[in-house]
């Protein structure tokens, strides 16, 4: 048996004939949009008095990432929702969008959902839109959990860590994001429906440890996996660049404006969004910033039950 066959045997549901997903649903937008989501069935029966905990997933940001605890419906005592960034999935594309237009759809939503208030994680890319609606709906949230996010160019000291490749990256996204977006392009679509999982273990050469062990975890790269594929197979690979892009300008907020009850929690080790970037966006909200040391950037699937559990004391 090869490796392809192996893989195969290993993770049936990525057989690139089922994706797109259809799992998930939608809600319609006031200019015509729809957002993706997906809402997770977990052990209660009645859901309809439950705190609401939404994830802003990284990259790939799509509603088929989760945790594997909530992959499983091995939860109780609170809803969990995976919302989709506009071009992601489910979600309708909005040209020109900046961080802050994340705003009015995240309203729209909880409104069409009848969500009064909700709990939410930022993880990694998810982090800026978890700010952009801390900073401007604090009313309709009860708390912010920040996990490995990226920080706005200004932080000092960001690249402390990285690997060369990281910083090279982290330069383009501010000052020359056509480069980022050429690069990104340059992935083969074939290859990334056909073989997701060389894919994602190609980025365990840039990893620590800690993270390596995380990421080869089945059901999270299966996970990751799904995700990817799910964008790949949709042809949201441009999305995917803007984003980048996104992270090096103008956010449209200051964080020192943040009223909402916010944590930052970071990872020690994690060489993409470093301790720098999290110290910073703790200062300027003045919150309270855990790292966690002999972790990386997978911080959210290690800590997801401590975080949750945050999330949930009033």
């Amino acid at each position: 048996m090869d490796d392809d066959e192996r893989l195969s045997a290993k993770y049936p549901k990525l057989s690139p004939e089922l994706y797109p997903c259809k799992d998930g649903s939608t809600v319609p937008l006031s200019d015509g949009r729809v957002l993706g989501y997906k809402e997770y069935v977990g052990k209660d029966t009645d859901t309809s008095s439950l705190p609401v905990i939404t994830l802003f997933p990284g990259i790939p940001g799509t509603r088929l990432f989760s945790h594997p605890l909530i992959d499983a419906g091995n939860f109780s005592g609170y809803r969990f929702i995976v919302l989709e960034r506009p071009g992601f999935g489910l979600s309708t594309a909005k040209k020109g969008r900046n961080i802050r237009d994340w705003v009015n759809d995240v309203l729209e939503f909880m409104d069409y959902m009848k969500i009064d208030k909700m709990s939410v994680i930022g993880y990694s890319a998810g982090g800026p839109y978890a700010l952009a609606v801390a900073h401007a709906i604090p009313h309709r949230l009860n708390k912010v959990a920040l996990i490995s996010s990226i920080s706005p160019r200004e932080a000092q000291n960001v690249y402390a860590g990285m690997p060369w490749l990281f910083k090279i990256a982290w330069f383009c996204t501010a000052y020359a994001p056509s480069i980022v977006k050429y690069f990104a392009s340059r992935v083969n679509r074939d290859e990334m429906l056909y073989d997701p999982v060389r894919f994602h273990r190609a980025d365990c050469d840039l990893s620590p440890k800690c993270d390596v062990d995380v990421l080869l975890n089945p059901d999270v790269e299966y996970m990751f996996c799904a995700s990817t594929m799910e964008i790949y197979s949709r042809s949201q690979m441009d999305t995917e660049s803007e984003e980048y892009a996104l992270w090096g300008r103008d956010w449209g907020f200051e964080l020192k404006e943040i009223k909402a009850e916010v944590s930052v929690w970071q990872g020690a080790l994690d060489p993409g969004t470093t301790v720098p970037m999290a110290e910073y966006i703790a200062k300027k909200i003045d919150c309270p910033l855990i790292v966690k040391y002999g972790h990386g950037h997978m911080l959210y699937f290690s800590m997801f039950e401590q975080i949750t559990r945050w999330l949930l004391v009033k």
